[in-house]
Formats: structure tokens, C-alpha cells, sequence
């Protein structure tokens, strides 16, 4: 007896990816980590579900407890799905004479750019939070903040958080684009 294998044609899904600018000397992607995610962001969120377990324990009340458990993994399936897909759009791009800045996440689609001149500097920091700051130094991850000559740094400025290996970054970024932004 012979066999027949079908083969069947998928559909080819066509991928809508940014290219790399030919004048792009370095990109940085956002990080994601779940363990980071987990442990850094969503602290508080096991703090509370904790208390209320407890508290619906003592009370006997089971189909609370089953209640809490269910919301609580809910929530952390939503936050980690979330929390992949803005770190997957993300990331500033290096080039000769910019940096662009560009965030794709849900419906919104942000893209800044900046020339070095109008740079005031490159700071490369750690969250401001101790326990946040304790866990990204931990997984060697870091913020990269873009200051502007002019103008506030929340309006007119570009972070880009939780960026890994930090370290190698900072040296890349100081070597590649340190001599481009003039002080002054």
C-alpha cells in the first residue's frame, strides 16, 4: 500500500518589522524578564493577595479564597502579556546624527527623534525605587535617560527603562556616541 501525504499551503503571515537605518551605529532594546516582572513590579500586588488569602482563611470563607486566587492569577497573566509586548516595540536607535526613540505598544504608536546637538547629556541610571533598583542591578539592567539641551526632560527628554547587559551598553553608547553630544 502507498501512502499519500497532502500537503497543505499555509498562508505565509507577513511580519511589519522596522529596518535598521543604514546610518545606525547602535540599538537598544527594551528588556524583557518575567522573573523581573514578577518580582519587581507586581510587589505589591502579591503583598495584597497574601492579606486578603489570610484574611478569607481565618473567616472560612473558601470560595472567596478560590475567587482571590483566580483574580490574582489573572492579573499576573495580563500584566506579564503586556509587559512582553511593550518591551517587543520598544527601543532607541543610535544613528549619525540622532537618536530615535520608538515605542509600539497596543494602538499607539510613538516615534521621537532628537539630534545630538540638542542633547544635553546621556545618563545611564537605575530606578529610583530601592527594591525596583535592587533587582534590576541584580539582573544587570538599567535606564538609559536622554536629556535636552532645552526644555524638561519628561516633556522634551527619552527613557528607555530596564535595558540589558547594562554594563556593555554604557561602555558601547559611551565609545560609539560620546564624542557626537557637545556640552554647551
Amino acid at each position: 500500500m502507498k501512502r499519500e501525504e497532502i500537503k497543505t499551503k499555509k498562508p505565509v503571515k507577513k511580519v511589519q518589522r522596522t529596518p535598521k537605518e543604514s546610518s545606525e551605529i547602535i540599538r537598544v532594546k527594551r528588556k524583557y524578564n518575567s522573573k523581573f516582572v514578577l518580582i519587581s513590579k507586581l510587589f505589591e500586588l502579591h503583598l495584597i493577595a497574601i492579606l486578603m488569602l489570610m484574611c478569607f482563611i481565618v473567616a472560612k470563607q473558601i470560595w472567596s479564597c478560590i475567587l482571590i486566587i483566580s483574580i490574582y492569577v489573572a492579573i499576573i497573566l495580563v500584566a506579564l502579556i503586556l509587559s512582553k509586548k511593550s518591551a517587543e516595540g520598544t527601543y532607541i536607535s543610535f544613528q549619525e546624527n540622532k537618536v530615535v526613540y520608538r515605542r509600539k505598544f497596543l494602538l499607539r504608536d510613538t516615534r521621537e527623534e532628537m539630534l545630538y546637538k540638542d542633547i544635553k547629556e546621556i545618563s545611564f541610571q537605575y530606578d529610583v525605587g530601592a527594591f525596583t533598583r535592587f533587582w534590576q542591578k541584580h539582573m544587570n539592567m538599567g535606564n538609559i535617560v536622554i536629556y535636552p539641551k532645552k526644555g524638561n526632560v519628561l516633556i522634551y527628554g527619552i527613557e528607555l527603562t530596564n535595558v540589558a547587559p547594562f554594563d556593555k551598553l554604557m561602555v558601547d553608547i559611551k565609545n560609539n556616541i560620546g564624542d557626537k553630544i557637545v556640552n554647551g
